[in-house]
């Protein structure tokens, strides 16, 4: 037998490992000290940029996160080198910023729509901290030449992605990346894609710079000239796809700027020429180009109906633009200070409306969005920090002048602004954000990260550097307390995003305890958004109506007190639980403040007032036909798909219920929802059709 010796082994000594760990630990901080965390901090800006370019637009609530998060790295890994080298601010600029800052958080916090608003105040305070960063920068910073580059680049492969998705896709018009994959019939945004166009052509004429081209003679010049400006002709090509009017609009005062500077600066009128030639042939090209890959299979939408308003759409689109902004100013006067709070345009407008579904989640302008969800001096310091730093760029442009009248008061204001002698590439820049800022007085995209973001990065790179006196250490003390509370704001919200996204796939699924388990979770989420409506209905699901009706009235009493659904929602389940009173009281007041939002709010009201009243139901006839009568023109025009909603089985119970009310008119509710179910059946056919023809 074979003895095998034992191996034997020191004794075990807790500070020998508790040293082995400690060396460790310093070996391995001593490697993240290495790290260069201002350049991955920078590069990680760049990927965002690339990524919300790339994903819907970047209108998404994890992109938004990744916004703040991004913008907390980039100021707080900021080395000491950059903070010494980098350029002053001016006052006026850094408090107008702060300031705006303040007073958004300070509109959520009084908002009426709390469970909306939160994406917004992250917004702002991060791309107001990116914009004080950027606008600090020298100007030989090597990061302000990669967000023009990294902007051209994903531009243009997603136009070549656009391309792919116009030709096979059932959209009719272009959108590039700005889409949902999983229902482009849907969810796509042609206006958001033609306004990030508008800030980029621009810069890829920058980039390319066609103008410092030369040949041996003069053809040779122009083709080369001509070969530079293909990057701005594929945008400019991809942007007439879009058809959007405002964008077009803004497109020819672009192209009218540059030909005023070109024209002050005595700029070869050969080159330019080339230049505009060139794009302008290139954006003909793909235009035709990508139409004629659709018509294969698609029909192509004629530009000339489209631009001069002759499209089925166009006067609606006019008219609803305008019916937004006298909304907006009805708001703005009724909360002049703080507003109705952030991203609450689509609640507390719905009362206001005076047609089928003309809603919209902001007023078409930047300055009324601001003046209504915000307040009155949100409106005003908006305006304020525009016109400090665009007016001086402006000035540059024109010539100098005198006015002909003494003591003009337009000349005296005028003459106080400072002018600025802008380069080439200052220029180009500035065409590029009054695009972006033109098509916002018509339109509202800035939500879009994929063109807020450029626009703010660019708009920092403009400004000048201030030579005066500033107190640097308030100002880095004030951008760090206010990127520590964004910081902690987003750890917040990021936790409960994540368990809100799997309680909604868990409902999704069917999988109801597990929903409800993480509903619970989310209890303290402040962008709750339609989790408290979904919530209710998964209770009454799960056989708790009481913990749904509890729910609802929370809802309904202090997070959104202006959000019909909820009310329509409590008034469904209080009638499950037979509790008349509510259930009439909750529609009335659903009623009031969507009655062309959903026709399943009178569609309820209907029986209970029946039930209830003798005279109620007679003398509030003339009232209710109207809105039956605005929701059959609608659904026979199919204005804004309301004949895809349910909105017309509503529509054809309430004809039913009227025509048992009133025997005497019986016969033209049952023509009108004979008409309405016809009308529905053939917009669904023609939908199902439209839905089969994604090629992905």
């Amino acid at each position: 037998m074979i003895v095998l010796p034992v191996p034997s082994f020191p004794p075990f000594h807790p500070g020998r490992l508790f040293g082995i760990l400690a060396r460790m630990f310093s070996q391995t901080l001593a490697r993240l000290r290495r790290v260069p965390w201002e350049r991955v901090s920078q590069v990680a800006l760049l990927l965002l940029l690339a990524w919300a370019i790339l994903w819907r637009g970047g209108r998404t609530l994890e992109t938004t996160l990744l916004l703040g998060f991004v913008a907390c790295a980039v100021v707080l890994l900021q080395s000491q080198r950059s903070r010494a080298a980098e350029r002053a601010v001016s006052p006026v600029v850094w408090w107008l910023t702060i300031a705006f800052v303040a007073w958004t958080a300070l509109s959520y916090v009084f908002t009426t729509t709390m469970n909306y608003g939160f994406d917004e105040v992250a917004q702002t305070a991060s791309l107001a901290l990116l914009f004080l960063w950027m606008a600090r920068l020298p100007e030989e910073a090597k990061v302000r030449t990669s967000v023009l580059r990294v902007l051209s680049v994903t531009v243009l492969l997603a136009c070549l992605i656009g391309v792919l998705v116009y030709a096979m896709g059932p959209l009719n018009r272009f959108v590039g990346t700005f889409l949902d994959v999983r229902a482009p019939w849907k969810n796509a945004w042609p206006n958001a894609w033609a306004e990030l166009l508008l800030l980029a052509w621009p810069v890829a004429l920058l980039l390319s710079r066609p103008d410092a081209e030369q040949g041996r003679g003069a053809i040779q010049t122009f083709w080369k000239i001509v070969k530079r400006t293909t990057p701005a002709g594929v945008m400019v090509g991809c942007l007439l796809l879009s058809f959007s009017r405002a964008a077009f609009l803004a497109f020819l005062g672009q192209g009218l700027i540059l030909l005023l500077w070109s024209y002050r600066r005595r700029f070869s009128w050969k080159r330019g020429a080339a230049v505009a030639v060139g794009s302008l042939a290139i954006a003909l090209i793909i235009f035709g180009l990508s139409n004629h890959l659709r018509s294969r299979a698609h029909a192509v939408q004629s530009l000339s109906e489209r631009t001069f308003f002759l499209a089925p759409e166009g006067a609606s689109s006019v008219s609803e633009r305008r019916a937004f902004w006298r909304q907006a100013l009805v708001l703005a006067m009724q909360r002049p200070v703080f507003g109705w709070g952030p991203g609450s345009f689509r609640f507390a407008e719905t009362p206001l409306m005076q047609d089928v579904l003309a809603t919209s989640d902001h007023p078409h302008n930047v300055f009324l969005k601001a003046a209504a969800e915000r307040g009155l001096p949100a409106a005003l310091l908006l305006l304020v920090l525009a016109a400090v730093l665009v007016l001086p760029l402006l000035k540059g442009l024109v010539p100098s002048w005198r006015c002909p009248l003494k003591g003009c008061p337009v000349w005296c204001v005028f003459s106080r602004i400072p002018r600025r002698e802008l380069s080439s590439g200052q220029v180009l820049l500035l065409t590029a954000l009054l695009g972006v800022l033109a098509h916002n007085l018509v339109d509202f995209n800035l939500h879009y990260i994929a063109v807020s973001l450029p626009s703010v990065l660019i708009l920092g790179m403009l400004v000048p550097t201030h030579f005066g006196r500033t107190n640097k250490k308030f100002v880095h003390i004030s951008e760090f307390v206010l990127t520590v509370i964004l910081l902690a704001a987003l750890l917040h919200e990021g936790f409960f995003a994540i368990t809100s996204t799997l309680a909604r796939r868990a409902d999704a699924r069917g999988k109801t305890a597990q929903a409800l388990t993480w509903y619970r979770w989310s209890a303290g989420e402040w962008y709750s958004r339609d989790l408290p409506l979904a919530l209710a209905r998964l209770q009454i699901r799960a056989g708790a109506p009481d913990a749904a009706l509890r729910e609802m009235r929370r809802y309904t009493e202090v997070t959104n007190p202006v959000d019909a659904r909820g009310w329509m929602v409590q008034a469904e389940i209080a009638t499950t639980l037979k509790e008349t009173q509510l259930a009439t009281q909750s529609y009335q007041r659903a009623f009031a403040l969507g009655r062309y939002t959903d026709l399943r709010i009178l569609h309820g009201l209907l029986p209970l007032l029946a039930l209830q009243s003798t005279t109620e139901l007679p003398d509030r006839k003339e009232e209710f036909s109207l809105v039956m009568k605005r929701f059959y023109d609608a659904i026979l025009k199919n204005s804004h798909y309301v004949a895809l909603t349910p909105n017309v089985e509503a529509f054809v119970g309430m004809a039913e219920s009227m025509a048992q009310l009133y025997p005497a008119e019986a016969p033209r509710y049952q023509v009108m929802a004979a008409g309405v179910a016809r009308q529905a059946k053939t917009e669904r056919l023609r939908q199902a059709q439209l839905e089969s023809q994604v090629l992905w």
